[in-house]
C-alpha cells in the first residue's frame, strides 16, 4: 500500500495540462476550489463559526425597511402619524431591537473565541458602541 510520501507529485505544468482538458464548467469549479485552497493555505479563511458570527454582527434592516423606519420616525417627530403607521413603527423597532440583541450576542461569542474583550474586538473591527450596543 503506497504511503503519502511515495506518491509522485504533479508539477504545475502537469496540473495545467490536465486543466486544459476540462470543460468550462469543470474548470470554473476547479478554479473556485483552488482559490479557496489558496486562502486556506495562507490562513485567510475564517472558521465557519466566526464567519457566521460576523454575518450576524453585520446584519441589519433591509434598505427598504430602513428607509421606511426613517420616514415613520420623521412622522413621529412631526406628530402626524396614523394608527397604522404607529403599528408599523412598533414592528420595525421590535425587529431592530432583535437584530441588536443578536448582534451583541454574536459580538460576545466572537470576543470569547478570539480571547479578547468586546470593546477591544469592536475597536479592532472599527465599530462604534453606539451603532452596535
Amino acid at each position: 500500500m503506497p504511503t503519502e510520501a511515495a506518491k509522485p507529485r504533479a508539477t504545475p505544468a502537469q496540473v495545467l495540462e490536465d486543466m486544459a482538458r476540462l470543460t468550462a464548467r469543470q474548470l470554473e469549479t476547479v478554479i473556485e476550489r483552488a482559490a479557496l485552497l489558496r486562502l486556506q493555505k495562507r490562513k485567510l479563511v475564517l472558521p465557519a463559526r466566526e464567519s457566521d458570527l460576523l454575518r450576524a454582527i453585520n446584519l441589519g434592516l433591509s434598505a427598504q425597511k430602513s428607509a421606511r423606519l426613517e420616514r415613520l420616525q420623521k412622522k413621529l417627530r412631526q406628530e402626524t402619524m396614523s394608527r397604522r403607521e404607529q403599528e408599523q413603527l412598533l414592528r420595525l423597532t421590535d425587529e431592530l431591537e432583535r437584530l441588536a440583541s443578536k448582534r451583541l450576542e454574536a459580538l460576545i461569542e466572537l470576543a470569547g473565541l478570539r480571547q479578547t474583550s468586546v470593546s477591544e474586538l469592536m475597536s479592532d473591527m472599527g465599530l462604534t458602541e453606539a451603532a452596535y450596543a
